[in-house]
């Protein structure tokens, strides 16, 4: 049995100039973190004003796109995986965690005291990858 697994922590450093012209979407679930304030994200053409540390969960076949202020370059870190249908029979364990990507609306945003932590966790994560 060939089992496929795909995810990448990126960090993007961008400004107002590479501003994505188009939406687009992904085969893979996608988590966007602005690491600068001031990012408007596009999520099925709807603007959504981000600050600093807010958590964007974006399921597959979600359009979306970023846009930055001019000035100083922005920062996101991106982390995107793909998995196969039944990963080992577990669906029934994983699916579940899996459906907050399915929120409403789907930007998180934390008191200042959690999204240190979270911040830092994943300061940790990219780190070591």
């Amino acid at each position: 049995m060939t089992v496929m697994f795909l995810f990448f922590i990126i960090l993007i450093t961008e400004s107002a100039i590479n501003n994505m012209e188009f939406q687009h979407s992904h085969r893979f679930h996608e988590i966007m973190i602005p690491l600068s304030p001031d990012t408007i994200h596009f999520i099925e053409g709807v603007p959504y004003s981000l600050e600093e540390g807010d958590i964007v969960l974006l399921p597959p076949t979600i359009l979306h796109r970023t846009e930055y202020p001019t000035g100083a370059p922005s920062k996101r870190l991106i982390i995107s995986f793909w998995y196969p249908k039944d990963l080992f029979g577990m669906a029934d364990y994983y699916l579940p965690l899996l459906t907050i990507f399915n929120a409403q609306t789907p930007i998180f945003r934390f008191p200042e005291e959690i999204r240190k932590q979270i911040l830092g966790i994943l300061d940790e994560i990219y780190t070591f990858s």
